[in-house]
């Protein structure tokens, strides 16, 4: 049994043990949280000051201005809520300049697992300093 000194006096908690026991121990049940994970298409590669991206899928297409994270130029996301799990064609135009489009998959994404519940549909692709585009 533990006890805990409560002004001039000790009294004993007899849960208290049990609770101390179980805090430092795993449930083994996988607790899912409301961390966001929104639909979209990351951008890496050499900064531009204005960035669009173009996704097509069934012969529509739509524009996304593609935001930067935090400080860093070379991160970027185009937050796209209508983003389906399927192939789409993506084209990136960086300061007026149209780069060449290539095919990526968004996939599910798991913040919390696989044992939780799904967030939106991610992919990304990568400019390298000649303006060359690939996926991942």
């Amino acid at each position: 049994m533990a006890r805990v000194y409560v002004g001039m006096r000790w009294m004993w908690l007899p849960g208290l043990l049990a609770l101390g026991a179980l805090g430092g121990c795993g449930s083994g049940v996988q607790e899912c949280t409301a961390i966001g994970s929104p639909p979209g298409i990351g951008v890496s590669g050499p900064g531009a000051s204005e960035m669009v991206l173009e996704w097509c899928r069934d012969g529509t297409c739509r524009e996304h201005a593609v935001t930067r994270w935090s400080a860093d130029p070379q991160h970027g996301f185009a937050d796209i809520p209508e983003l389906p799990a399927e192939p789409v064609r993506v084209t990136l135009t960086a300061d007026g300049q149209r780069l060449d489009p290539v095919t990526v998959v968004p996939e599910p994404t798991y913040p919390n697992g696989e044992d939780c519940p799904a967030g939106g549909p991610a992919a990304s692709v990568t400019v390298d300093r000649h303006g060359n585009v690939r996926p991942g």
